[in-house]
């Protein structure tokens, strides 16, 4: 009987061990697709910064209508500052550049001509230094955060609790019944 609560406060241990960790490292899946019907999709890779991530490296692909391929990186293109916000259109003015076949592209809060409210596209091939004067509305993007280990393993550790109590009540009942 007193293995129960020794055996529940081992796995409660582990538990909290597991998530004490600050989370500084983060990782955030997105999809974005521009009025032209280009669709950008893969991972960021981010520190936080309190409030805002700084994105440290990008992959996935684009697959666009006058460029398509792998992203191989973060680019400087537009003065990219690189900072990522928790909500849409989670760029700011200076964005968030990558590149593509030597073609970069900034995604930033910033929709010259267009009535997206999700921000807008530069192109290095169109706008050369991404200064704005040309830009392509942003239809849709989606950033969510991709669960850390310790998330994972917290829940691993919960379901085990789970079931040690519910093996050990069943064992019992069961003892129970033949009268040991």
């Amino acid at each position: 009987m007193k293995k129960l609560p020794a055996s529940l406060a081992l796995c409660a241990a582990c538990v909290v061990a597991l998530g004490l960790g600050p989370a500084q490292a983060k990782v955030f899946d997105f999809n974005l697709t521009d009025l032209n019907g280009d669709v950008a999709a893969g991972q960021l890779d981010a520190v936080s910064n309190g409030s805002t991530y700084t994105i440290t490296s990008i992959s996935g692909t684009w697959e666009g209508t006058t460029n398509s391929g792998t992203i191989s990186g973060l680019s400087s293109y537009a003065g990219a500052d690189q900072l990522l916000y928790p909500t849409a259109p989670y760029a700011d003015f200076s964005g968030i550049s990558f590149t593509v076949n030597s073609v970069s592209y900034n995604w930033s809060n910033y929709a010259v001509g267009t009535t997206s409210a999700l921000g807008g596209i530069a192109v290095s091939t169109l706008d050369p230094n991404g200064y704005g004067a040309y830009q392509i509305g942003i239809a849709t993007v989606t950033v969510t955060a991709v669960p850390e280990a310790a998330t994972w393993l917290m829940m691993l550790g919960g379901f085990s609790a789970l079931g040690l109590i519910g093996s050990r009540r069943k064992n019992r009942h069961s003892w129970g019944e033949l009268g040991i």
